[in-house]
């Protein structure tokens, strides 16, 4: 019992049984994973990871899956360590780590990745399939369309003008946003919940 709730690890994860790994571990090499999803379509699962200081990344997660963190920062070498950059994007490289399925720097005043969800509403059928995720600086709004072996980058979809926070799906698989206003002391004083929709 932990705090008055049943702890159990699932037999089947990767790391179970095996010597000087905590069993609890289901993937590694992460930094500072900032939302999942989970496709209700695909069971492919988007995980977005931020950055230290460079780059922010989006990945699938895979079970026993080592996303490279400290040696890499999305699909660079990261503080000196040698390592493979030459892999293509969702595949495993040399070192055996995989790579983002997408990445972007900080310039534009970018800093940190929100993680978003995959469009599976009925509302607008063309974007079936599109990862909506963002910049908690920017508040820009990307789309990217993963395959299982390729990515299609859709680029800044929307620029909301906020800081984004948050994410989550409606009843009808529409993407929504929370995003929070900060006063000069870094206190959070305003928030919203934005939904994605199709320009008027």
């Amino acid at each position: 019992m932990l705090d008055g709730f049943d702890y159990t690890i699932p037999a089947d994860n990767p790391f179970v049984g095996m010597d000087n790994v905590r069993p609890e571990i289901w993937a590694w090499g992460v930094r500072n994973p900032w939302r999942f999803d989970f496709d209700r379509e695909t069971g492919w699962i988007y995980m977005a990871d931020v950055g230290q200081g460079a780059w922010e990344e989006i990945d699938i997660a895979v079970a026993s899956g080592d996303y490279g963190w400290s040696d890499m920062e999305g699909n660079h070498c990261f503080g000196g360590a040698p390592c493979d950059e030459s892999a293509a994007p969702g595949q495993m490289n040399a070192d055996n780590m995989y790579v983002p399925i997408s990445e972007y720097s900080h310039d534009q005043g970018r800093c940190s990745v929100t993680g978003g969800y995959v469009y599976r509403g009925c509302e607008v059928p063309a974007w079936d399939g599109i990862y909506f995720y963002g910049d908690y600086c920017t508040g820009e709004l990307f789309g990217l369309t993963w395959d299982g072996n390729n990515v299609t980058e859709h680029g800044v979809v929307v620029e909301s003008g906020h800081n984004l926070f948050g994410s989550g799906i409606d009843g009808y698989g529409r993407v929504l946003f929370t995003t929070v206003e900060i006063n000069q002391f870094k206190e959070p004083i305003e928030g919203r919940v934005i939904r994605i929709v199709p320009a008027q």
